[in-house]
C-alpha cells in the first residue's frame, strides 16, 4: 500500500469570495482594483499562470507509543502530543504536500521592488488559497486510490507548525516525501521554498468502522 505519489498540474479555481474576505480587512482602494483586475481582467490569466500546484501524498504505517511519540515504517520517531492524539489507535497516517512553485514568489518579489505592494498582496493571497485548494484535491485524491484497501482520510488534518507539531518537522516530511523532485527545499529556519508550499499529515481510518459507526447511531 504505501507508496509516494506525484502529481503535477492539480486543478484548482481561485475562491475569489474568499480571497476577497482575507483581503477586506484595512485594504486599500489599490488592492481591491488589482483583485478585480485579477478576477475580471486582463491581469487574470497571468495571475493564474504564475501558480503552477504540484503536489504528492504517501501512506505510511504508524503506531503510537505512549503520550507523545509516533513511529513510523521504517523506525522513524516523531514526537508531538497533538499528532499522537489524532492518530489514537489508527494505524496509519497520510503524509502531503502541495507547491504553487517558485514563479509566484519571484513575481511578488518583483512587485515589491517595483513598489507595488498592493499586486503582491493580492498574488499572495492568490497562491495560499491555490494551494489550500491543492491540498483538498490531494486528500479527495487519495480516499478516491486508498478505497480498495478499505482505507480514507480523517476529517481532521495537522499542518506542520500548528501546536507542537513543529517546524521541524519539515526535514522529515522533505526527506518521505522526496519534495526535492517537486523543487522544494528547506532552510535554516525550516521553512520551505517555494513559500507558497503546504505540508500536513492526516489519519487515516478504516472504511468499515466508519460504516459501523454509522449503524450505531442509526
Amino acid at each position: 500500500m504505501e507508496g509516494i505519489r506525484h502529481f503535477t498540474n492539480i486543478p484548482a479555481a481561485p475562491n475569489w469570495q474568499r480571497i476577497s474576505h482575507q483581503l477586506a480587512s484595512g485594504s486599500r482602494r489599490d488592492v481591491g482594483g488589482v483583485l478585480a483586475k485579477a478576477r475580471y481582467g486582463r491581469e487574470a490569466a497571468y495571475v493564474h499562470s504564475l501558480v503552477q500546484l504540484q503536489g504528492v501524498w504517501c501512506p505510511k504505517a504508524a503506531v503510537r507509543l505512549g503520550t507523545n511519540v509516533i513511529e513510523l515504517a521504517g523506525g522513524r520517531r516523531i514526537t508531538s502530543r497533538n499528532l499522537a492524539e489524532l492518530l489514537g489507535h489508527r494505524q496509519h497516517l497520510l503524509l502531503l504536500a502541495c507547491t504553487a512553485g517558485g514563479s509566484i514568489d519571484e513575481a511578488v518579489q518583483e512587485a515589491l521592488l517595483r513598489g507595488e505592494a498592493h499586486r503582491a498582496v493580492v498574488w499572495d493571497a492568490l497562491a495560499a488559497d491555490l494551494v489550500l485548494q491543492g491540498m483538498d484535491w490531494l486528500l479527495q485524491s487519495a480516499a478516491a486510490a486508498l478505497r480498495s484497501v478499505e482505507l480514507t482520510p480523517h476529517r481532521r488534518r495537522l499542518a506542520v507548525g500548528f501546536g507542537d507539531f513543529a517546524l521541524t518537522n519539515q526535514g522529515w516530511l522533505l526527506e518521505e516525501l522526496q519534495l526535492e523532485q517537486l523543487g522544494i527545499r528547506n532552510t535554516a529556519s525550516h521553512a520551505l521554498v517555494p513559500s507558497k508550499t503546504a505540508t500536513a499529515v492526516v489519519p487515516l481510518q478504516r472504511l468499515r468502522s466508519l460504516s459501523l459507526q454509522g449503524v450505531e447511531r442509526s
